[in-house]
């Protein structure tokens, strides 16, 4: 009978430990997937640079300064299809394949999640897109978003809104400075 007891107590006591441990591993895991998924595509744009001397601007309301979402725009621009030799946007002559990536999971709402979604948008582990910000006008930098008034020295900056979708704190952001 004591046994019984002893290893309910077991069981009851284990299983609080795997309700403690798993949502924790979880949100690591989540974490280092944005993470690495931020510093890919930094990666891919930095080889779309190397092979056309140009970087991937979306032309379609693109301001320099500003940042850009990882809309089917932008990765259009990195992962031509053959379509593209067909409608040329003079983005990808060569149309080479920068950037791959897992299909993305459904959220409902029209929202996925890690991964690239049919239409061709990137999606961060929270349902969010990423952000890219290019240096464009030459000064050897870019302002960094999440500390106004420094110069991070990168061409490229990728982040993630994190856990709380909120690109404004950055506590939680992965980012690839």
């Amino acid at each position: 009978m004591k046994i019984r007891y002893i290893l309910s107590g077991l069981v009851v006591g284990l299983l609080l430990c795997i309700s403690l441990v798993i949502p924790q591993a979880l949100k690591r895991v989540r974490e280092a997937k944005a993470l690495g998924t931020t510093y890919n595509l930094k990666n891919a744009i930095s080889s779309y640079f190397t092979e056309y001397r140009k970087l991937p601007v979306p032309s379609k309301n693109y301001r320099p300064g500003f940042p850009v979402d990882s809309d089917p725009e932008l990765m259009t621009i990195l992962m031509p299809n053959s379509e593209s030799l067909i409608y040329p946007s003079g983005h990808s002559p060569r149309v080479i394949n920068f950037y791959a990536n897992k299909p993305a999971r459904a959220m409902g709402s029209g929202r996925f999640h890690s991964g690239l979604s049919p239409d061709k948008t990137l999606w961060d582990p929270w349902g969010n897109l990423y952000r890219v910000q290019f240096e464009t006008d030459g000064i050897e930098g870019i302002e960094d978003p999440s500390s106004p008034g420094h110069i991070v020295p990168e061409t490229i900056l990728v982040w993630s809104a994190g856990p709380d979708g909120d690109f404004a704190t950055w506590e939680d952001n992965p980012k690839s400075w």
